[in-house]
């Protein structure tokens, strides 16, 4: 898998605002067409996305590449960005992410669970909260649908 495997991928959403946008992501062919599908049908269920951006975005370094950690903090929905799996960097396994094999949505609603802790935040760990962009479980549409998909 290389450079020459990954697809950018432009998909309509609906901002936190109401507002439609367009949104920039970069995966790996093999999952471009469905992740474009999962945000399509996120787009028909009016599921809120705070941002979809670049990672790029968030500022970027020669060696460990784009800012990941920026881009959670700031609520970003992105797949592509070429890091390692947390807590794994000494060993240089690289995550999923770095094939554009996954997608975050909204990371501050539905954060990460990790060996070194919770990122970006804990904030929305309890999946009883009412809010419209955090996917509650199994049975979320959202979820189901991006199951359909994988």
């Amino acid at each position: 898998m290389g450079q020459a495997d990954l697809r950018y991928v432009q998909v309509n959403y609906w901002g936190f605002n109401g507002y439609r946008y367009r949104g920039d992501n970069v995966t790996h062919e093999s999952i471009a067409r469905s992740t474009a599908d999962v945000f399509t049908d996120l787009y028909r269920l009016r599921h809120p996305i705070r941002q979809m951006r670049l990672v790029d975005d968030f500022g970027k370094d020669a060696v460990k590449g784009a800012n990941d950690y920026a881009a959670m903090a700031a609520d970003n929905t992105s797949a592509f960005n070429c890091r390692y799996v947390d807590g794994k960097e000494a060993q240089r396994v690289l995550s999923p992410h770095s094939w554009g094999l996954a997608v975050d949505i909204n990371t501050l609603e539905n954060p990460f669970r990790a060996r070194t802790g919770v990122f970006p935040g804990p904030a929305y760990l309890d999946r009883d909260l009412h809010h419209p962009a955090l996917f509650s479980g199994p049975e979320d549409p959202a979820v189901k649908r991006s199951r359909a998909e994988g």
